[in-house]
């Protein structure tokens, strides 16, 4: 009775310490050798068949204890190849918000530098104006639209008057700054929508969308006024900067090339009435 205690207590601690394997061995083999020498002291008649099961029960135990073993390898395996997996995704996460923080620095760099390109392309670096080709690409558009709908459109061109003696005796410098005093000059004329350019050294054209050529006339009458009222100063002595104006509505059918002779004829015409002179166009 003792032995089969013996041995069932030592079935279940294999159980028990069966994934360590050297415990296991050790154990075994502590508890087998007290067994074997308390059969050979006491001459048990089924001491060999107690022998025989122990062997057996060491035997299906250390099977057991190589397979759970094997088990817990593989799932150990499985469970740093999982927390490898893990961090590299964590990592590739990582990575990719900063090249999408990277990417995004880009294009805001890319949207700053195509404004910038915009600005050059389309703005007169010295008045701030529009720029020729600018305001003759919206002079295409808003005669499409014209086209389209029947709203009338209508463009003023000035040009300074005697503007080349300015820079001869004065200088450029001063010059600059007379333009830059004439385009705030109309600009403070003009309603939203209105389109100032400088198409020229002193010459400048405002494209006016919905405007017929009566309220053409009357804008640009007061810049004429605004113009002959507007000045600068070098040292002691104060520079007029009168302008001649030209006023041309589009007709329907009309090209624009001959819609902007029109324009030109009437500016000439003004500038041979003596200057700070207004002209529509017939």
């Amino acid at each position: 009775a003792d032995l089969c205690v013996l041995v069932g207590v030592s079935g279940i601690t294999m159980v028990v310490l069966s994934p360590l394997r050297w415990s296991n061995t050790l154990f075994s083999w502590g508890m087998l050798l007290p067994v074997l020498m308390h059969i050979v002291v006491t001459r048990n008649p089924i001491g060999l068949e107690i022998g025989a099961g122990w062997l057996v029960m060491v035997a299906v135990q250390t099977g057991y204890a190589r397979q759970l073993r094997s088990e817990l390898a593989r799932q150990l395996d499985a469970s740093e190849r999982n927390a490898a997996l893990a961090g590299l995704l964590s990592q590739a996460g990582d990575d990719l918000q900063a090249v999408n923080a990277q990417v995004a620095a880009k294009n805001t760099e890319l949207e700053l530098a195509m404004e910038k390109l915009n600005r050059l392309v389309t703005t007169d670096q010295l008045t701030g104006a529009y720029t020729r080709r600018y305001v003759f690409e919206q002079m295409e558009r808003k005669a499409a639209a014209k086209a389209r709908h029947g709203t009338p459109l209508s463009v003023i061109m000035l040009d300074l008057d005697h503007f080349k003696s300015v820079n001869d005796r004065y200088g450029h410098p001063v010059g600059d700054r007379a333009l830059q005093a004439v385009a705030r000059a109309v600009t403070g004329q003009l309603r939203e929508g209105d389109i100032l350019a400088r198409i020229g050294g002193e010459e400048f054209l405002v494209l006016l969308p919905m405007t017929d050529q009566t309220a053409a006339m009357q804008l640009a009458e007061r810049l004429r006024q605004t113009l002959a009222a507007t000045t600068i100063t070098e040292g002691d002595e104060t520079i007029a900067l009168p302008a001649s104006f030209g006023v041309a509505e589009l007709q329907d059918g009309e090209e624009l090339g001959a819609w902007y002779h029109r324009l030109d004829a009437t500016l000439y015409k003004a500038k041979s009435q003596g200057r700070n002179a207004l002209v529509a166009a017939a």
